[in-house]
């Protein structure tokens, strides 16, 4: 699990936030409203890879208690960061003025935190940023080439469209699409303002590589031109999710 965004929360902040809340309302449970708007309840926390990620469910009797949670995070390391795993997506929190992650309502008697994109997707800015600084005549004529890495070398991709996936923009290719690949050009037409980004290849979602190959490279082979995209891992598999 590579991580590209720092995480905003930390058990520390996570412990003194719960702590203010445990002294008002013991009893009340973290909800929210998910993108498909459906309301969904945190029941848990788990470490993995020395992260810890809170985990969700949509069942309110599964629901941990404020206190529940605190009890569970006073076991952490303070230093640990926190995320929010929504299915395959881990959430990065925005903390407020105040640096608080979790906040609560008196008046109301609830809850509130905010979320933000997936701590381990570029985005659009990202990929135009580091595309700009590419300085070769003709770039934009570029074909766009998605590449994995191999122990006996790389696998290349064909990619020819920019589609909208799981509210992602999403490199990939469609067969019946009478279209030739996609151009350095047409890929920064086709970006919004800032989206988070990922590659569709047979079935599985990519991150973009951005440790120290970078997150591009170019090739020429004869005539032709490519803008090679280095993938990394695999942070959505929907067969696999199917069988879980």
């Amino acid at each position: 699990m590579t991580i590209i965004h720092k995480p905003a929360a930390t058990v520390g902040q996570i412990v003194k936030d719960l702590e203010l809340i445990v002294s008002k309302n013991p009893d009340v449970l973290l909800d929210y409203s998910n993108v498909d708007a459906t309301d969904m309840f945190v029941e848990g926390v788990k470490l993995r890879k020395d992260i810890a990620l809170l985990e969700i469910t949509s069942k309110e009797e599964r629901a941990a208690t404020a206190e529940d949670l605190l009890a569970m995070f006073r076991m952490m390391d303070e230093s640990v960061e926190v995320v929010l795993q929504d299915s395959w997506e881990l959430l990065n929190f925005v903390p407020d003025s105040d640096g608080r992650i979790i906040r609560y309502d008196e008046e109301d008697g609830y809850c509130l935190f905010a979320l933000d994109t997936d701590v381990r997707l570029v985005t659009t800015q990202q990929i135009e940023a580091e595309v700009k600084k590419i300085d070769e005549e003709g770039l934009l004529d570029y074909k766009v080439v998605p590449v994995l890495s191999y122990e006996n070398g790389l696998r290349a991709h064909h990619v020819n469209c920019l589609r909208d996936h799981y509210g992602k923009l999403c490199l990939g290719y469609i067969d019946d699409l009478e279209k030739d690949s996609i151009t350095v050009g047409e890929l920064l037409e086709g970006f919004p303002i800032c989206a988070e980004f990922m590659v569709y290849i047979n079935g599985k979602y990519y991150t973009v590589d951005v440790g120290e190959k970078g997150m591009f490279f170019t090739h020429k082979k004869g005539e032709k031109r490519y803008l090679c995209l280095n993938l990394g891992e695999v942070v959505f598999n929907p067969m696999e999710d199917l069988l879980m």
